[in-house]
């Protein structure tokens, strides 16, 4: 597989994944490469020996070929165009005093389209900016509404988790969220601590939710009834990722044990025997009684391999 390679297009543009082919890439170099802006210089950031190209939805672009000095002059030139374009919509914005925020204006490799990406509480109309625009700027003007996810992914920011937005980087979709997800993880429903830098639910959220779900259906329900090599007992809590439960057993102790060391204690089966101890729980005598559960606080299990002794419970 030809090497692949990650390419930067500037503060707010996502990075980029491209062939290098048989070109002599090295880090820090810039390149001229196919954008859905049309044809931009980038610079190569990163190398990329292990790609997952069995999870590509389309195939990757390759690298066209090094940036010459005069490529380097074009991105110059593009980079000046959209600083006055930015300017210009921003003026025609408070001219007009439309109930919008910019976000941000790109233009395309050939200068004859100008997207405008910009937020708002509701519906724009922008037609006559659009006309003075596309008058003012001689190009194609086009004005894109996005929401607060969006923005974020455009403006980029750092997470709570010290890494650049994972929206920013390398997050293409956005997929639904719901506090569901902080529940089933048992995290935090604090807003501040489940909210992203866009104000929304954090879409890191839903990466370990199938997981937990999976690790949970193995566990018994909290509340709901066990049997133990210490005597039966009632579910509190879970530990999902350890994959143990605590329990409360009937002389009112709680205690942790692992999913495998319990057993779900059935409704039609009150007098249910506990499941036999795990090597080494009680004496040398050998197991517990069947009806009393573990040996009480008292006295070890009988010599004979009998129930508990006269202290026990």
């Amino acid at each position: 597989m030809a090497p692949v390679v990650k390419v930067n297009f500037g503060d707010q543009e996502r990075e980029q994944f491209y062939y290098a082919g048989s070109l002599p890439i090295s880090l820090g170099m810039p390149v001229v490469v196919d954008t859905d802006r049309g044809i931009l210089v980038g610079k190569v950031i990163a190398k990329v020996p292990y790609y997952p190209v069995h999870k590509l939805t389309k195939p990757l672009r390759e690298i066209r070929r090094p940036a010459s000095p005069a490529d380097l002059e074009r991105a110059e030139h593009l980079e000046a165009r959209e600083e006055e374009a930015r300017a210009a919509v921003q003026e025609a914005i408070r001219q007009h005093q439309l109930p919008m925020e910019l976000v941000d204006v790109r233009l395309s490799g050939d200068l004859n389209r100008c997207l405008v990406r910009f937020t708002a509480e509701g519906r724009v109309d922008f037609r006559t900016v659009v006309r003075e625009l596309a008058h003012r700027l001689r190009m194609r003007i086009d004005m894109r509404q996005i929401g607060a996810r969006d923005e974020a992914s455009v403006t980029g920011a750092i997470g709570t988790c010290g890494r650049t937005l994972c929206c920013k980087t390398w997050l293409k979709e956005f997929s639904p969220i719901s506090i569901k997800m902080a529940k089933e993880q048992n995290l935090s429903l604090n807003s501040s601590k489940i909210s992203g830098a866009c104000g929304r639910l954090k879409c890191c959220l839903s990466y370990e939710y199938t997981m937990y779900q999976d690790l949970r259906r193995g566990l018994p329900k909290v509340g709901g009834h066990v049997m133990t090599h210490e005597g039966a007992g009632i579910v509190k809590q879970h530990f999902v990722l350890e994959e143990s439960v605590m329990a409360q057993l009937e002389d009112g102790r709680f205690v942790r044990y692992r999913a495998a060391e319990v057993a779900v204690r059935k409704a039609e089966y009150p007098d249910q025997p506990a499941i036999p101890p795990i090597s080494g729980a009680c004496g040398s005598g050998g197991g517990c009684g069947a009806k009393g559960g573990g040996c009480g606080s008292g006295g070890g299990c009988g010599s004979g391999g009998g129930g508990c002794g006269s202290g026990g419970g």
